[in-house]
């Protein structure tokens, strides 16, 4: 396990860190996860706010996690092929039904998830503590803390090695608002509809 590493901000997407989320595997635990997304977009936002990390600085521990569980290995592509990576090309991250970009990512952006069996602390920009009460949402922005590590091991059921880098969730920090990126409606209830008023309206007569 490596050393606390900082992330630079990102934009939150998939979250589940108030509760922890049912894996597809039932003989896997639930997670606590979420998905960051960088860009020059994020860059530009951690460089503002003058805070550290850097995704370079993140795919260099990736790397170096890597070299020191498996060292030459790596340099065989079909070796390096074989690994879990958690930082991939948000242009290949699509939607089944239509091909287009799932929204937040695309072109130019990377993503990277993150999971702890422990809940993660969430807090604001005060450093206040955070509750789920829908202020930290997909498509908001914050930055973590997360350590590395790298492993391997034998799955009886494909009866193959399966070899990954993991990043681990430590704590949260929610830096920004941003545009949601939940598919649910953004608007207000009240805005949608409008007053029934009627006097005479009897629903048991209907």
């Amino acid at each position: 396990m490596s050393d606390v590493i900082y992330t630079p901000v990102f934009r939150v997407s998939f979250p589940s860190v108030f509760k922890a989320k049912e894996q597809k595997d039932p003989n896997k635990k639930a997670q606590f996860e979420l998905t960051m997304i960088f860009s020059k977009d994020t860059a530009d936002k951690t460089k503002a706010l003058g805070l550290p990390g850097s995704l370079a600085e993140v795919k260099a521990v990736v790397e170096a996690a890597a070299v020191s569980e498996w060292g030459d290995k790596l340099k065989v592509e079909a070796f390096r092929d074989s690994v879990k990576w958690p930082i991939g090309d948000g242009a290949k991250k699509v939607k089944v039904e239509t091909g287009e970009p799932v929204n937040g990512y695309g072109p130019g952006t990377f993503y990277a998830g993150a999971s702890s069996n422990y809940q993660p602390g969430v807090v604001d920009s005060k450093n206040q503590p955070m509750f789920d009460d829908g202020t930290f949402y997909a498509g908001c922005y914050a930055r973590a803390t997360l350590t590395v590590k790298a492993g391997e091991f034998k799955d009886p059921v494909k009866n193959m090695t399966i070899r990954y880098v993991k990043l681990y969730l430590q704590n949260v920090q929610k830096v920004a608002e941003g545009e949601k990126l939940s598919g649910g409606s953004t608007v207000k209830a009240e805005d949608a509809f409008k007053p029934i008023v009627s006097n005479d309206l009897n629903l048991d007569d209907l």
